[in-house]
């Protein structure tokens, strides 16, 4: 087997995130630079160092080859926030990222070991972005 290949496990199917929900801009806790708030208040990062994974299902002669250039970030939701509560010790960052950015564990987490420690941490940053943003109660 060549070891530029992953063989990854059966892929459940895709969940659709549920509606977009618009973030105001939270000057204490700013995106990175390069981050772009979108109107549905997703953020799309660009990576300054892409991923190109390649990877196939157990069983199938060819790969699919994947290029990871950019992650379009949501805010996390309570069923993330239990996947995330479940990871592993040592895995939040990971999962965290992979959750907001919708991209399978099972798949992201090869993605995430190639990934350049300043992707990683500014994807970090739009994940705690989210957590730390939202309506305020006035006081």
């Amino acid at each position: 087997m060549d070891d530029d290949v992953v063989v990854i496990g059966e892929m459940p199917g895709a969940d659709k995130p549920s509606d977009a929900v618009t973030i105001e801009d939270d000057a204490a806790n700013p995106l990175p630079k390069r981050a772009v708030l979108q109107d549905d208040g997703t953020v799309v990062l660009p990576l300054l160092y892409p991923v190109t994974l390649s990877w196939k299902l157990p069983g199938n002669a060819a790969p699919t080859l994947d290029s990871f250039n950019t992650f379009t970030m949501r805010r996390l939701n309570g069923r993330d926030m239990k996947a995330l509560t479940g990871a592993p010790r040592g895995d939040s960052t990971m999962v965290s990222i992979s959750l907001s950015s919708g991209i399978k564990q099972h798949i992201f987490k090869h993605v995430f070991d190639r990934m350049d420690a300043a992707d990683i941490q500014a994807a970090a940053e739009v994940v705690n972005y989210f957590l730390t943003s939202g309506p305020t109660t006035g006081r």
